[in-house]
């Protein structure tokens, strides 16, 4: 089933993006759930895009049960529709997240390069529709005093945190990362808290919830910088509310939680031909640490430029 085995080409689509997409988030809606409730990989469900034509547009995705069968069969059956396209993003939108709200409704939140963030949701009339704008501010405050962007919005994150309910989390160019209220923002007020100590941009962030049976209300917050560092966050904590600081020895593009928040997971690198060092000298890392003891578990790197210099491979043939 699915896409497996089978070699896909790129088909224009009516009403697709005119611009290069940068950023997508996929997830499942009611109907798209089977029999024990667990989403179903290839089942359908909604996918959204976001651009550089500074739009977000939804896509209904086709049943699993139509994606077997011959390739040219598939040529219609299996094409992706745009359901809609989301326009409010004065530029680029830069990154996407999606969680499935209480009753199975879809929550989308875009982040752009326009310094803010929007939320969107399906309205009475089951269409589309922007439910909440958290803009970005020259001053980085809002005018309660909260904390906003005031650069690009390059990743943000979307949770349900036990006892707390949903939670956004988002990191910017400005370097700060905002911790956002979903159902208080609304689109109106600053953010919880903003985490400062990121000494370049924040390039991904991932949340944990880690309470244990019994408990509520308690998380955690990774974020990745071109500072090279992993820098986790608990919103409980006192004074900067930063745990702890992991360093990825070149900039830290992506990271996830293991389940519970019992490890956490961290990539990066730098493109071998870009005039910018590492301090590491990789063109590619990542690393796995232990969250309660922050320990190295594993670790796989590519080494740089410079390193493979006279070390050739199939992969990488000596340099000149």
């Amino acid at each position: 089933g699915g896409w497996k085995g089978r070699e896909e080409t790129c088909r224009d689509t009516p009403a697709s993006h005119q611009e290069a997409i940068t950023c997508i988030a996929w997830l499942p809606t009611e109907e798209h759930h089977d029999r024990s409730g667990t989403p179903d990989t290839f089942c359908g469900g909604v996918l959204a895009t976001g651009s550089r034509d500074n739009t977000v547009k939804i896509w209904s995705l086709p049943p699993a049960t139509q994606l077997s069968g011959a390739p040219s069969a598939l040529q219609e059956k299996g094409r992706g529709k745009v359901e809609a396209t989301l326009e409010g993003h004065s530029d680029w939108v830069l990154c996407l997240a999606a969680v499935e709200k209480e009753g199975g409704q879809p929550l989308l939140v875009s982040g752009s390069r326009d310094k803010s963030l929007r939320l969107w949701g399906l309205g009475d009339d089951a269409r589309w529709e922007c439910a909440g704008v958290l803009s970005g501010s020259d001053s980085g405050l809002h005018e309660d005093g909260a904390a906003r962007h005031t650069d690009f919005v390059n990743a943000c994150h979307l949770a349900r945190v036990s006892g707390l309910g949903m939670r956004l989390v988002s990191g910017g160019s400005d370097w700060n990362v905002l911790l956002w209220d979903v159902q208080r923002a609304g689109g109106k007020g600053g953010a919880l808290r903003a985490f400062e100590g990121h000494s370049y941009a924040v390039r991904c962030l991932a949340m944990a919830d880690t309470s244990s049976p019994g408990e509520k209300e308690k998380m955690l917050i990774a974020s990745g910088s071109d500072d090279e560092s992993l820098i986790v966050w608990d919103p409980r904590a006192s004074g900067s509310g930063k745990v702890k600081q992991l360093s990825g020895g070149a900039p830290v593009l992506s990271c996830c939680w293991g389940p519970g928040g019992n490890w956490i997971a961290a990539g990066g690198g730098m493109p071998m031909n870009s005039m910018a060092g590492t301090t590491d000298k990789v063109a590619g890392w990542l690393r796995v640490w232990d969250a309660r003891t922050w320990k190295l578990i594993d670790e796989c790197t590519c080494l740089g430029e410079a390193e493979l210099r006279g070390q050739g491979s199939e992969q990488y043939p000596p340099l000149p």
